[in-house]
């Protein structure tokens, strides 16, 4: 089940008060997010995406959880597989194209050199493919980040990356923070599990504990927010004392679960097959640092 799923249910559930717009799918969204991390479930993958800083500030993706490497990308060229009328008259191509590149019109290919390191990303057009090229940069780590979002195994936290180089990032409140005020940032992190279309999945494992622990503290959230509010709808507090009675076990349970629940059938190779799908659209060279 998928998060657009979970919150139908919810709002099938207490439809009374989808109804009438008391049921905030943000709060929902929040509320699924901060539980599962400290579940610690969804089998988190290894991902990569550039992100594009405007204003020395860029959205994290909504299934990030901990990052493991950072780049700084300089736009040097592109390559095209293909026919290459389909893909420069497409509307991806000129979005991408920003910087001209130093690229060879004969040999259709970027100049570069053996010393070259090169991130390669590919992007598919009709039956073409686009190759955009980058030169990464490190990206310094400020000092005091939060290590809530940051990998154990993280390349930046290394002594001669995380001081070394003038481009800085840091992470609060889900926003990757930069102190340059724009371009691209190529990133990989540890992320929840999500469907084909990106979205965040609800982990089906063996009892449905964590299904239903979640539901429980969602609709606790919405209760508790009506309550700030001053919204108070009839009806609901009842109901709201043997959700809050019953948390503490559902939350046992959904703990026991999320360490010894076998995956459901399929699972573990579905999941393994999108990973690679979402791990194969950049090509990343060597790195080498000092260690």
């Amino acid at each position: 089940m998928n998060l657009p799923e979970f919150i139908a249910e919810i709002e099938t559930e207490l439809r009374s008060f989808s109804d009438t717009g008391l049921i905030d799918r943000v709060t929902v969204e929040t509320t699924v997010l901060n539980k599962m991390k400290q579940l610690g479930v969804n089998a988190l993958e290894v991902k990569e995406k550039v992100l594009h800083v405007k204003d020395s500030t860029v959205q994290l993706p909504k299934d990030f959880k901990a990052l493991k490497l950072a780049l700084k990308l300089k736009s040097v060229g592109s390559t095209i597989k293909g026919d290459r009328k389909d893909v420069t008259e497409s509307y991806i191509y000129k979005q991408r194209i920003e910087n001209p590149a130093t690229y060879n019109e004969l040999t259709q290919e970027y100049i570069t050199n053996c010393d070259s390191k090169l991130v390669t990303e590919t992007i598919t057009v009709n039956n073409s493919a686009l190759n955009m090229h980058y030169e990464p940069e490190w990206l310094s780590l400020v000092a005091g980040v939060k290590k809530d979002f940051i990998d154990s195994s993280c390349v930046n936290l290394h002594p001669s990356i995380r001081n070394s180089y003038p481009h800085q990032i840091s992470i609060t409140n889900r926003m990757l923070n930069t102190n340059f005020k724009e371009g691209q940032v190529y990133i990989q992190y540890r992320g929840h599990q999500t469907d084909e279309e990106g979205e965040l999945l609800i982990p089906e494992f063996s009892t449905g504990d964590i299904y239903e622990y979640l539901k429980q503290c969602v609709k606790i959230q919405l209760v508790e927010g009506w309550g700030i509010n001053d919204e108070n709808p009839k009806g609901i507090m009842q109901f709201y004392s043997t959700w809050k009675s019953e948390i503490n076990s559902l939350k046992r349970a959904a703990l026991v679960e999320a360490k010894y629940g076998n995956l459901s059938k399929g699972w573990g190779k579905k999941f393994k097959a999108l990973n690679k799908r979402d791990f194969s659209v950049f090509n990343l060279p060597p790195l080498n640092f000092k260690r």
